[in-house]
């Protein structure tokens, strides 16, 4: 088979996981609306499912073979098949680390504790939530030491959540902010200057968010009859927590 051939064949195959993951969600835009709490045991299964399911497909072997038969043609590769080859790469080298129904336990407890919080906030009830909070600890780190090779735990997460990065760079970052911001916090401080903050606390419409959300989706390039309007999101998360 050709390279070429190869590569439609993984693009279709990321397509599919693709899929899974913008249908999961959508179903979970459900959960943290308008879904009815005695729902929540069959969420979460359905959560877990779906978690399962992506990562099967992003470790399996299938994938392996892809990333074994792209790997000595990258400099053939465009940069967006290069790109997706490599976050596929991690995907898998993480993901074969890691057992399979540990994947499937997080994304069950994930759902129920994010119903559990949301109720908890409203409250006032952090006790509510501790249980779920110390599980969800406790499983990442059970999954973070599956996958440690000499790295820092930190380094991990923080690479998961932006990729590339790390402690010492971070570290280097905020170093060279503080050096700016600091001083003119400390300036802002010794100032007499009063600003009126007044406006942070008026209460606005659903038709005012509804028409500066639709502006500033329009500014950004976003296609309203191509996605989930905004001001529609808005009037079901204030309808739901009114």
């Amino acid at each position: 088979m050709s390279v070429e051939n190869v590569v439609q064949e993984f693009k279709d195959y990321l397509e599919r996981i693709t899929m899974l993951s913008e249908t999961s969600s959508i179903l979970s835009f459900d959960s943290e609306t308008i879904a009815p709490p005695g729902s929540l045991a069959s969420r979460a299964k359905r959560a877990g499912f779906f978690e399962l399911e992506i990562f099967q497909m992003e470790t399996s072997n299938k994938m392996r073979y892809f990333l074994d038969i792209l790997a000595p043609h990258l400099d053939q590769l465009d940069d967006v098949v290069r790109g997706m080859y490599r976050l596929s790469k991690k995907a898998y080298d993480d993901g074969t680390k890691i057992p399979a129904e540990l994947v499937k336990e997080m994304g069950e407890l994930k759902e129920e504790a994010g119903a559990i919080w949301a109720k908890a906030r409203q409250e006032n009830d952090f006790d509510s939530f501790a249980p779920y909070l110390s599980r969800l600890i406790e499983l990442q780190k059970q999954m973070i030491c599956y996958r440690l090779d000499g790295e820092q735990p930190y380094d991990l997460l923080l690479d998961d959540y932006e990729d590339g990065m790390t402690m010492a760079i971070y570290d280097t970052f905020f170093e060279k902010l503080k050096q700016v911001v600091i001083p003119l916090l400390n300036q802002i401080k010794a100032s007499d200057k009063q600003i009126d903050k007044s406006f942070v606390n008026v209460p606005i419409n659903l038709k005012s968010q509804r028409k500066l959300s639709e502006f500033l989706a329009t500014k950004l390039g976003f296609d309203l009859d191509r996605g989930l309007p905004i001001h529609f999101v808005l009037e079901v998360i204030n309808t739901t927590y009114e």
